[in-house]
């Protein structure tokens, strides 16, 4: 999600985010780089972010986010509050394992 929107605002015509194009979608593809330019996008740290994007751990993660990092999670991704953004994770955690073959 967080990938998506920043990607999002970088396609805009006036963002004023000229330091880079574009940011992969995929978090193992992100670099140092990508990192550090999301991070002063989102006014979260790169080792959160790291922490986040980390894909067998963000479940854990997200429990673990301060009260300020959620916040600022909420106004990057335009959301009305934390719960919502659970609702969305949670989804599409959802979603994401109902695709996979059960094991037999």
């Amino acid at each position: 999600m967080i990938l998506e929107r920043a990607n999002e605002l970088l396609g805009r015509p006036a963002s004023g985010l000229t330091y880079c194009k574009r940011i992969p979608q995929k978090p193992e593809d992100c670099t140092y780089k990508d990192f550090r330019n999301l991070s002063s996008m989102t006014d979260i740290s790169i080792s959160t972010l790291k922490r986040l994007f980390n894909s067998e751990a963000t479940t854990k993660c997200l429990g673990k986010l301060n009260t300020i990092n959620q916040e600022k999670i909420v106004q990057f991704l335009g959301y009305e509050d934390w719960a919502a953004v659970e609702k969305v994770i949670f989804q599409k955690v959802m979603d994401k394992k109902l695709t996979y073959p059960l094991p037999s």
